[in-house]
């Protein structure tokens, strides 16, 4: 691969390189820029953009591959699946050669199904695999012109559950953005409570007792001057709230701290506003702390150690030119940002402290070695990972459970046709989420994607290796992420449940908009933009989701 970049090194990948071969009849690169070698020899590759040119030197040696041989250590697989190919080229003496390429190539037969899908999957070039259908695989390793190959079965995965309908607690009269669900505290220990923002309204943020989730009901309303209570967050002790302002008639945006732990009679603390009139779009409370996303440029970290009494103490921003950031997520003293461009951005905030003995799998997140100079007042960047399509709008943290493997899953957010809701419209968005692995920090890649067709994509949440996902338009969707990721996992058979909130009393009616989800004690709770607060649960039995407008 060639990467270009120019004197603030920054890198140009919309500038045409042009990639040569000093002996043709050795080695030659194709009209997409694949170099083929044609005989032994020795030639000059060289790569010349504008005034610029980069050169070394390679020999072309003969193949010594005489045999390949390919094994499986399984004969049946489910959908999503992933299959390593083991295996091995070999020279005339039957030894194992190293070093040598190997290329994997299936083809497949179907099961006929519900549907009559084709045969199709995903095939690495360091030889994984994973299908998207039932139905019979031939895997093939080549190499020199010989090859091997398996044939493997492909089975439903079967992970279909059904999803019931619990509670609704109905919005209609204004648009309805984050929520946050926690255990109430003191006097109402035992109960249950949740808080959803507003967006574009009257800067009101409504308190429900949700105990009962079969009947939510709004119990206070805290109204500040602002068009846009965005996000809204409860500390982990369920006793301080903070809720986010934008557009306030004084411009005197940035956040208000709440008293919550009654919240029957939910109190403001205290409001900071402090450097913030561009308006504050997220927040997440850490250890008396909150990460105030300001401006869109930067977060700024504020100590609540005494609510009404908050004052800055640090600060983070990137220094690429033209950054943004959209949100803050927080586990384990690590920050991670989502940044448009500039993609995830993993900061150290003062770092867990864990036994470094213990590299089980489970219990091993690799940033966690990297702690230790970070703090609330000293932010240190740790990792990050470049968005090419400019439209990070979420970042969160996944450990899996079953692999030991350590992502982030970074969120799209796009809008093709613009934002309708003001208009009374709905807005038809775009967007999916891709599974960066950063098990290798120094070297994070991505390697699969969860993308709803013809939908959007908000915020979501992950628990015990299930995904849950608001999907704008197409609803709450929740998925099975067990297992190694790769490819297109919308397709292969990986999710449990949806539901797809159509009302006909909604702020636009029949008009889906799920903002986002958060799982507590056996339910799920989402907030839909147009319709207000619902409560699902899963359950076993024969998969089902909401479509029809009721």
């Amino acid at each position: 691969s060639v990467e270009v970049f120019d004197e603030a090194d920054l890198k140009r990948s919309e500038l045409n390189v042009k990639l040569t071969s000093s002996n043709k009849n050795v080695a030659e690169f194709d009209i997409l820029g694949n170099l083929e070698t044609k005989k032994s020899g020795r030639t000059t590759i060289s790569a010349r953009v504008e005034n610029l040119k980069a050169s070394f030197k390679i020999s072309v040696v003969k193949n010594p591959a005489r045999k390949v041989t390919l094994s499986l250590d399984r004969e049946e697989i489910r959908t999503g699946d992933v299959i390593a190919l083991n295996a091995k080229a070999l020279n005339r003496s039957d030894r194992i050669i190293d070093d040598i390429p190997i290329t994997y190539s299936y083809h497949g037969q179907a099961d006929y199904g519900e549907f009559a899908l084709p045969a199709a999957g995903l095939i690495t070039d360091d030889g994984r695999f994973v299908a998207e259908t039932a139905g019979l695989y031939t895997l093939i390793a080549s190499s020199n012109g010989y090859s091997d190959q398996k044939t493997i079965k492909v089975v439903p995965r079967n992970v279909k559950k059904q999803v019931k309908l619990v509670g609704h607690g109905l919005i209609s009269d204004v648009l309805t953005g984050d929520l946050w669900v926690w255990a109430g505290v003191d006097k109402h220990k035992g109960k249950d409570f949740a808080v959803t923002g507003t967006w574009g309204s009257n800067g009101e943020a409504y308190f429900w007792d949700v105990t009962d989730p079969s009947n939510m009901t709004i119990i206070d309303t805290i109204t500040v001057d602002a068009r846009t209570v965005n996000d809204v967050k409860i500390s982990e002790d369920g006793r301080v709230g903070v809720i986010t302002r934008e557009g306030a008639s004084n411009r005197k945006n940035g956040f208000v701290i709440l008293d919550v732990s009654d919240p029957y009679n939910v109190t403001i603390s205290a409001e900071y506003n402090d450097d913030m009139t561009g308006g504050v779009h997220n927040v997440f409370i850490y250890e008396n702390h909150v990460y105030a996303v300001n401006n869109g440029r930067k977060y700024d970290i504020i100590n609540i150690d005494d609510p009404s009494n908050p004052f800055r103490v640090g600060v983070f921003e990137l220094d690429t030119p033209g950054h943004s950031i959209h949100d803050v997520w927080i586990e384990n003293g690590i920050a991670y940002s989502s940044n448009w461009s500039d993609g995830v951005v993993a900061v150290d905030i003062g770092g867990a402290k864990f036994d470094e003995t213990d590299r089980s799998k489970s219990q091993f997140n690799p940033l966690l070695s990297r702690t230790g100079q970070g703090s609330p007042s000293n932010p240190v960047k740790l990792a990050s990972m470049e968005d090419p399509t400019g439209r990070n709008h979420a970042a969160f943290p996944f450990l899996s459970k079953s692999t030991g493997n350590f992502y982030i899953i970074a969120g799209d957010e796009n809008f093709p046709w613009g934002v309708l809701a003001p208009k009374g419209q709905p807005s038809n968005p775009r967007g999916g989420y891709h599974f960066l692995n950063f098990t290798d920090p120094d070297n994070p890649k991505e390697e699969a994607i969860y993308e709803v067709p013809e939908a959007g994509s908000h915020n979501l949440w992950v628990f015990d290796d299930v995904l849950i996902a608001g999907n704008y338009q197409g609803g709450l969707r929740v998925v099975d992420i067990s297992g190694d990721l790769l490819g297109d996992i919308y397709k292969q058979g990986r999710e449990i449940g949806l539901y797809v909130p159509y009302h006909k009393e909604g702020k636009i009616p029949n008009a889906p908009f799920v903002w986002g989800a958060q799982p507590y004690k056996d339910y799920i709770f989402f907030a839909d933009m147009n319709s207000g607060l619902y409560c699902i649960q899963l359950v076993d039995g024969q998969a089902s989701g909401r479509r029809i407008p009721g």
